[in-house]
């Protein structure tokens, strides 16, 4: 394959990079979107936790168990009819087993106090709250979606997910580390060889300088032999 831009025949290995890197910026792009939407949901919604697990049928048909109920924070007076979150008193969750905290309907409000009762029950709840307590209202229920909290929760889809990150995040980046450390080993194998080039060359060049200086000092010899010579030949004026 050629590269249109540079007319040059294209590696598969420069293939392969290319496509990894595309996938690195597509799956950034991706969780840069799945972060900004989460992070202005959650300021929007109002809460850090917004989304209840139903673990209990007190609450159908309106909420049944394994749906998720999506909470926000309460803007305004909670009235009758509306669906909150309330909070259990200590005792009540000891002697009757009640979680820390329901997801019931107001059915009635007396004295600052919040009256409370599941939709599939026959009585109210065995307890009250002040209305300063209650802070997050139901918005809207998302239903069968506590199986998937369930399954992202579990140790498989703890797995699950890791796998998938490591995939899309940490394996890129292992590539895009492995590509560089490649570039710059066969960029300084090049760079060794030009050396080693120029030093062979230099010493070839300096093996030439010392021949020539070898046979100049050879010839100097010679000279002065013969200069030596030519005195003994050339007598002496009397």
């Amino acid at each position: 394959m050629t590269d249109a831009s540079t007319g040059e025949q294209e590696l598969p290995s420069g293939r392969a990079a290319r496509r990894r890197r595309a996938r690195t910026k597509v799956g950034g792009a991706v969780a840069v979107t799945l972060v900004g939407a989460l992070g202005g949901g959650w300021l929007w919604l109002g809460t850090p936790t917004p989304l209840v697990t139903v673990m209990s049928p007190s609450m159908e048909p309106t909420l049944g168990v394994g749906e998720i109920a999506l909470m926000a924070k309460v803007r305004g007076t909670p009235e009758v009819g509306d669906i909150v979150q309330v909070p259990v008193p200590r005792e009540v969750q000891r002697d009757k087993g009640y979680p820390s905290a329901v997801v019931h309907r107001i059915i009635e409000i007396k004295d600052g106090r919040v009256i409370t009762q599941g939709d599939n029950l026959d009585s109210p709840d065995p307890f009250d709250a002040p209305l300063s307590a209650i802070d997050r209202e139901m918005l809207t229920v998302v239903p069968g979606a506590g199986r998937m909290v369930s399954f992202v929760t579990s140790p498989f889809g703890l797995i699950w997910i890791g796998t998938g990150v490591f995939m899309f995040f940490i394996f890129p980046v292992m590539e895009r580390k492995k590509e560089r450390h490649e570039v710059e080993t066969v960029e300084t194998k090049a760079q060794l060889q030009h050396v080693v080039a120029a030093v062979a060359d230099y010493g070839h060049h300096l093996k030439s300088h010392t021949e020539i200086l070898i046979a100049m000092s050879q010839a100097a010899q010679d000279l002065s032999a013969v200069v030596t010579r030519l005195d003994g030949r050339i007598e002496p004026d009397a």
